[in-house]
């Protein structure tokens, strides 16, 4: 009777590894397909960026810097999406957000908030056009920030269960940090 039961109890405990387990493992997925889709939102909102610049320069006065910043930081952010093959993984799972990324979402809000009080907008439809489409743009991106974050919470979350800190260190697995600003405000300008 005793090895009936000692045989119950290891497979209980079995079940329970497997099953906790099986968790980690598909919400750690769930992050890294929720990154995927945050890097191809970014990539995308990049490639229209160059048009949005394009256009950006032939209205605003002559010599502006904005147009040439939207670039750059688009050029720093795409290098930047390549060094970065998955989201951060450590120990404290704190907030980050690639320093170039989050100053071009900052110049981007201010260009576009420019750029709808401009008086020549109304003269130009394509501008009209493309800040139209890096508005949409913008959303996505933001958006699949917003899943990304949630899937990393409920990740986090799951690592922080008994089950949790009990098979993490044993199989690896590390709490995944959320996109947000950067903790010190970069500079104003690049």
């Amino acid at each position: 009777m005793e090895i009936l039961v000692s045989i119950g109890m290891l497979v209980a405990v079995l079940a329970w590894v497997v099953s906790v387990y099986t968790r980690l493992f598909h919400l750690r997925n769930e992050v890294l397909g929720a990154w995927k889709q945050w890097v191809l939102a970014t990539r995308s909102r990049n490639e229209q960026l160059g048009d949005f610049a394009e256009a950006f320069a032939r209205v605003l006065p002559q010599g502006s810097p904005a147009p040439h910043r939207l670039r750059s930081l688009a050029d720093d952010s795409e290098h930047r999406l390549r060094e970065m093959a998955e989201p951060r993984w450590g120990a404290s799972g704190e907030s980050f957000m690639p320093g170039a990324e989050w100053l071009l979402q900052r110049a981007l809000h201010e260009s576009m908030d420019e750029a709808e009080h401009l008086p020549q907008m109304l003269a130009h439809p394509e501008f009209q056009q493309l800040c139209g489409l890096m508005s949409m743009a913008l959303y996505q991106q933001e958006h699949r920030t917003r899943l990304f974050n949630r899937a990393a919470q409920e990740y986090n979350s799951a690592l922080v269960t008994p089950g949790g800190r009990a098979l993490a260190s044993v199989f690896g697995f590390l709490p995944s940090g959320s996109l947000g600003a950067p903790s010190v405000t970069p500079p104003p300008h690049v």
